[in-house]
Order: structure tokens, then C-alpha cells, then sequence
């Protein structure tokens, strides 16, 4: 029978990495449901200079006539320097450390958590993994301290839930109803703009997809040039090179391979041996390190001319349910739900980008509204919700 590791990944496995075996279930009738509640992950430098736009964006949000108000939307931001943020709406919103406990400590200030990244840098990737970490505790976080709690990160919440449990709840005490985990999560920058309305953005998601634009190095789209060799070919060998692929910073996660993706570093592992290690010899490893965590999540296959990247996952090589500790591994010749015939991960853009100017910096908008009238149109036309560089 096939041995446990013939797909190449035993490597990860034995450095203590969650890498599952096999390929992705097939989602469920409840891994399907319209998401509810969305979480805006922000890069920035220091403030936002079109937070008015987005604060607009989620502020009217309107639902159809007829159907219930459940949507929330929170925005979590890292900023390269935090300290020079002066908007207090995004203060409350950056990213920080845990509180300090012990006597004295309730009063101090929140210390803002920034990994102060250079362009290209493996930081940039580091702070990435800090707002999905932290966005996936919202709904889940018991800190009643607002400056810690996750909870100050919500910007919309349905209309009903401010004043209880349903609209025309008559109860005399208001009590906001209980935040929502995040379903999906949408990477922007400072330079990004929602191309499309807030209820657009829940129409198109779905819970069970992720939108990465992501392209494997043998695509036929993909540069042949040394920059690109260096990105493909210098990420730490423990990654085998079928699974390495490349796609744009800004993307869509669901929630479930968001989770996913935080949980390849189990918690025991320390941060030196983090998987974010392995892209530190790389330039721009954001572009890397979601699509490569997919792939090797089983989520990303690429299939051309008889090749299949994950041709040695189409068979479940053990029954690990049944296997005693220190006994061999039951053979199990039960072909693994099919991935092939769902598509968990949209490979197109969910931001808009003009790359006609050059491979290595996409185009600046800088006419204001005309501009931005243009690069919408050309956005939604590809069925984009979100346009950028725009300044």
C-alpha cells in the first residue's frame, strides 16, 4: 500500500505542521450557507485616507425588502507605525497586545502591535497572519475591557440587534445582541475602495470559497524570468515544489480555510519554527505564503497535460482511526472526497489591479473621481468588489 507520506509533505508533518492527509471533504449543506458576517483586514502605514469611504460603505448597507437584517462587518487594521495613526475611529481598531496582568496594569494604554515590514519583507506576511489570527477570535473573545476586546472592531451591526434580540423587541433594557464569528475575511490596503456595495459583497461570498487569484509555476501564464524563479525556487525545500503557487496580497478567505491556515502551526510550536520561517529568503512572501498554505491544505491543484499536483492525495493512504500508537498504518484504498469536483478556491481576482505598466508595480490612480469611475467600471466588468492602487 501507499506509504503515509508518498505525497511528499511527511517532511512538514514530522516538523510538528497540521497538514492533513487526502483531499478536502466536499462541503455540507450548512458549509454552504451565505455568509453574515465580514471582517476587513487592513494594511496600512498609518492612517486611512479614505476611511470616510469605507465607514460610508458599511454605514448603508441596505437589505432587500422582505429579508432579516443579520449582517455584520468589522475592520481590524495593522499599521506600519501606529503611533502616528491620529483618526481615534481607526485607533480603536489596530491591532494590539494582550493586557498586561497584575496590579497597575488595567490602566496602561493599549501597546499596539506592528511588525514595522518593509516592502517585500516576510513581515508583511507576519502581520497578514496577525489580523486573520485575531479576526478569527471575534465572537469567541470574553475581554470586557473595550480596548482589548475584539468586539471593538465591529463597525456594522444589523439595526435590530442594537436594541435586543429581534426588531420590535420591547424589552425596556437594551442589551446588544451577541457578535457573530467572522465568515469571511478580505485583505485591503490604504490604497483600496470597494467597487461594489456592501450588499453585493455578501451576495457574491459564499462560505465554503475563498477568492485567490492564485497561479502555479508551470501555468502558462506564469513569468519565466528570474524574479519569478527566485519567489517559486527559494522558498525553504521542506515545501515540495508542486505545492509552491502565487497569487495577489488581497484576497477572500472563508472562514474555514482561514482557520485552516492559522492552524498548520500547531500551538505548541514556537515562533522561530513557525511555517512563516520558510519564506524569509523571498521577496513579496505575501504573495506566496496564502496560496502555497492552500495547496498544501489540498484546497489547490493544478492539472495540465497529465500532471496532477495532488495526484498522490487522491487516495487516503491510512485509516488513522484505527491505527493503535506504535502499530502500522491500516492500508485503506478509499479514494478521498472529491475535491476536483468542487471548487473551493475561486482562482480569480477579488481586488482589481492594472499591471499593463510593468510586472513589478501595478498602476497608479491619482485623478480622483475620474479615475475612480473608470477603474470601477473596469473593475465590476471582471467581477471585482474592490479596486486599487487609488490615491
Amino acid at each position: 500500500f501507499q506509504s503515509p507520506d508518498r505525497d511528499g509533505l511527511g517532511d512538514l508533518r514530522q516538523h510538528g505542521y497540521k497538514i492533513p492527509r487526502g483531499l478536502p471533504p466536499a462541503p455540507t449543506a450548512e458549509d454552504m450557507k451565505k455568509p453574515k458576517h465580514l471582517a476587513l483586514l487592513m494594511i496600512c502605514i498609518e492612517d486611512l485616507p479614505y476611511e470616510h469611504i469605507w465607514k460610508e460603505f458599511c454605514a448603508t448597507l441596505q437589505v432587500p425588502e422582505g429579508t432579516n437584517d443579520e449582517y455584520h462587518i468589522s475592520l481590524l487594521c495593522h499599521a506600519r507605525y501606529p503611533k502616528q495613526v491620529k483618526s481615534e475611529w481607526l485607533k480603536q481598531r489596530l491591532l494590539v497586545y494582550p493586557p498586561k496582568s497584575g496590579r497597575g496594569n488595567s490602566y496602561l494604554d493599549p501597546d499596539y502591535m506592528t511588525r514595522t515590514p518593509n516592502w517585500g519583507s516576510v513581515e508583511i506576511t507576519r502581520a497578514m497572519l496577525d489580523l486573520l489570527h485575531t479576526g478569527l477570535k471575534i465572537g469567541h473573545d470574553s475581554e470586557k475591557d473595550m480596548r482589548f476586546s475584539t468586539d471593538r472592531f465591529l463597525v456594522r451591526r444589523p439595526a435590530a440587534a442594537a436594541a435586543g434580540t429581534t426588531a420590535g423587541d420591547d424589552s425596556e433594557e437594551e442589551k446588544l445582541a451577541p457578535i457573530p464569528e467572522v465568515d469571511q475575511f478580505l485583505y485591503v490596503s490604504e490604497t483600496c475602495l470597494p467597487v461594489a456595495t456592501a450588499q453585493e459583497f455578501f451576495d457574491a461570498m459564499n462560505n465554503a470559497v475563498s477568492w485567490v487569484n492564485a497561479r502555479h509555476r508551470k501555468d502558462p501564464g506564469t513569468p519565466k524570468n528570474a524574479y519569478e524563479n527566485d519567489q517559486f525556487g527559494m522558498i525553504n525545500r521542506r515545501i515540495p515544489g508542486q505545492y509552491r503557487w502565487k497569487a495577489d496580497q488581497w484576497t477572500l478567505l472563508c472562514r474555514k480555510h482561514a482557520s485552516q491556515i492559522i492552524g498548520i502551526d500547531r500551538p505548541h510550536i514556537p515562533h522561530k519554527y513557525h511555517l512563516w520561517n520558510s519564506y524569509r529568503e523571498i521577496n513579496a512572501s505575501d504573495e506566496m505564503y496564502i496560496p502555497t498554505s492552500l495547496a498544501l491544505l489540498g484546497y489547490l491543484r493544478f492539472t495540465a497535460e497529465g500532471e496532477d499536483t495532488q495526484r498522490l492525495r487522491a487516495i487516503v493512504p491510512t485509516d488513522e482511526s484505527s491505527s493503535k500508537p506504535g502499530s502500522a498504518p491500516t492500508p485503506s484504498t478509499t479514494p478521498a472526497a472529491p475535491s476536483n469536483t468542487f471548487e473551493f478556491v475561486k482562482k480569480r481576482p477579488v481586488t482589481y489591479t492594472d499591471w499593463t505598466e510593468g510586472a513589478r508595480n501595478p498602476a497608479t490612480f491619482a485623478k480622483g473621481i475620474a479615475d475612480f469611475q473608470k477603474v470601477s467600471r473596469l473593475a465590476r466588468d471582471k467581477g471585482c468588489l474592490v479596486a486599487r492602487k487609488l490615491s
